[in-house]
């Protein structure tokens, strides 16, 4: 990924200066000549920059998503480990004895 910044540039400062003529940039009412390659490096910096401040944005958006999935995922852990063990005490619950003791206070009370 850096190659491809480096090499972009590269053609950039090429194109820069070879275009290094004086250019007239109007805006409304203001009007300014300046040299080509100060508008072509402005115009790329200006770039880079907006770019950068709109994934910084938008990185504040996924974090707090990534936060409100992680105490979820922390939630439903939990809610699993309790679930194992109440599966762990379904299965060394002794069903068997358990009827026994059942019938046979049955008939106590009889």
């Amino acid at each position: 990924m850096l190659l491809v910044v480096i090499a972009l540039l590269i053609l950039v400062v090429v194109f820069a200066v070879q275009n290094a003529g004086m250019v007239e940039l109007s805006f409304l009412v203001w009007s300014v000549e300046l040299n080509l390659a100060l508008v072509v490096l402005a115009s790329l910096c200006i770039g880079v920059l907006v770019g950068a401040v709109w994934v910084w944005v938008k990185s504040f958006g996924l974090k707090r998503r990534v936060h409100e999935l992680e105490t979820k995922l922390v939630a439903e852990m939990e809610r699993a480990k309790e679930l194992e063990d109440e599966v762990q005490k379904l299965k060394t619950y002794d069903w068997q004895g358990s009827a026994d003791r059942e019938r046979e206070s049955g008939r106590k009370r009889e």
